[in-house]
């Protein structure tokens, strides 16, 4: 159970504040691939024994790949730059088609730039390098399958009792509950942070959600398919939002045309010809610059509570193992909101005529 919080706090909450800082600090093709990475995160299990060499592995693989390509392109356009003396010729003029392209790609020159923005520029590469392979080290350490028989020795020796599997699965159930009233609450986070056509879609979802609860109907399977739903404009919210950072969507769909007002589109960051190197923070609201976070929160929160429903455990009957040492019968109920409760029966005494 320790090695596999260790893993669970390293590939579900340090893997994404990486890759979500890789793509605060700047906005191109390179972090974009960060963001990628971002949002099929929560789509991979946890690394165990089985998944380390499977789906996990492969995903954490492909993390330190892209990561090491970004630093190795960010490395060769340098040496370009310097075998076409002088040293930024082929990107000139500022704003030019030429530096435009290599600018949106996420590769510029480093010459007389400021000290903060050539470390926006490259800390994302360093960080997220140090941290996916640290990631993959300790995960795949922690999970690394010895022999045969040390694997099935526990499996033969201490085997699941039915008071521990009835243990687990209200545990699942505590956290499945809790998992509605986190996905309710950023709903609603997200719907009333920044008003757009999007956000009113949230907000609609939690109030129908919240009615529904209300009047005593079950948040289970038909709750996981609309969380489900949900991730497609969730996905393209934030996509939508990450692009229009970018100079040319910018120019596109100005920050006063109606279509991007409608859909709530900021520019948090703006580029100035002078030195388009150099990102110039927009003086939006605070909210403003919230609102893509959490999204970013929704999304996980929508794939995580979507992932428990539809694979929750159901509990049925009775139980065998609060019979063994009383004369009373117990049962166990469940109640649509997925709470369990223990009720003594009194077992009937059978006449024999």
């Amino acid at each position: 159970m320790g090695r596999f919080f260790i893993c669970l706090c390293l590939q579900r909450i340090l893997l994404p504040i990486s890759l979500v800082l890789g793509c605060v600090l700047r906005q191109n093709g390179l972090s974009f691939i960060y963001l990628l990475l971002l949002l099929y995160n929560p789509i991979v299990p946890v690394a165990t024994v089985t998944t380390i060499t499977g789906h996990a592995g492969r995903y954490l693989k492909a993390v330190i790949f892209f990561t090491v390509v970004n630093a190795v392109a960010q490395f060769a356009f340098q040496i370009v730059l310097l075998s076409y003396p002088p040293y930024g010729s082929i990107v000139s003029p500022n704003c030019g088609q030429m530096e435009r392209w290599f600018r949106y790609g996420g590769l510029v020159r480093l010459d007389m730039i400021d000290p903060l923005d050539a470390v926006r520029i490259l800390a994302p590469e360093v960080v997220m390098l140090a941290v996916s392979i640290l990631v993959l080290v300790v995960c795949r350490a922690l999970n690394h399958r010895r022999s045969d028989d040390d694997q099935l020795l526990p499996v033969i020796s201490s085997p699941t009792s039915d008071a521990e599997q009835i243990t687990q699965r209200r545990k699942y159930s505590m956290l499945t509950i809790l998992g509605k009233y986190i996905v309710l609450a950023s709903l609603c986070l997200a719907g009333i942070l920044r008003p757009s056509v999007l956000s009113g879609v949230y907000f609609l979802v939690f109030l129908g959600t919240m009615t529904s609860w209300a009047l005593n109907r079950d948040l289970a399977k038909g709750f996981a398919v609309l969380c489900r739903l949900l991730l497609l404009p969730v996905t393209a919210h934030i996509i939508t939002i990450y692009l229009y950072q970018m100079q040319w969507f910018q120019e596109l769909l100005p920050r006063n045309a109606p279509i991007a007002r409608y859909l709530g589109l900021t520019a948090l960051q703006t580029t100035n010809c002078h030195d388009p190197r150099s990102g110039h923070i927009s003086d939006e609201e605070w909210a403003s610059f919230v609102s893509p976070l959490a999204l970013v929160w929704l999304y996980f929160m929508l794939w995580y509570e979507s992932n428990m429903l539809i694979n929750a455990p159901l509990i049925r009957g009775r139980e065998s193992v609060y019979r063994k040492h009383s004369s009373r019968a117990r049962s166990l109920f469940q109640d649509s909101l997925g709470s369990v409760t223990i009720a003594d029966v009194a077992e009937e005494n059978i006449k024999l005529e």
